[in-house]
């Protein structure tokens, strides 16, 4: 499936985190804790670093990730580099 900025703005399911989301994925860029946990794949770290609002809804950001970002995003410590390393969905974009 090809990325839709649009299709993952209107599933975070809390609405504050929607720049932090979209900046890690188009440019590799990683905000907070939570995310960066989220992101690694790390349950434990996500709900220790979650507020209320965000560990209410872990499961829809479970759900995000897997089915609407892009795989190489997220799933462990060194995806997640790499991501980053790559510049995000950009820089992977400018080296095509």
């Amino acid at each position: 499936m090809a990325y839709s900025r649009r299709k993952i703005e209107e599933r975070i399911p809390v609405s504050y985190m929607t720049d932090s989301v979209i900046e890690y994925i188009e440019t590799g860029v990683l905000h907070g804790n939570f995310l960066t946990a989220l992101f690694q794949n790390d349950l434990m770290g996500a709900f220790r670093c979650a507020d209320g609002e965000n560990a209410a809804m872990m499961d829809a950001w479970t759900k995000l990730l897997y089915n609407w970002t892009p795989a190489g995003c997220w799933g462990s410590v060194e995806k997640v580099q790499q991501w980053a390393d790559g510049g995000g969905l950009n820089g992977r974009l400018r080296e095509a």
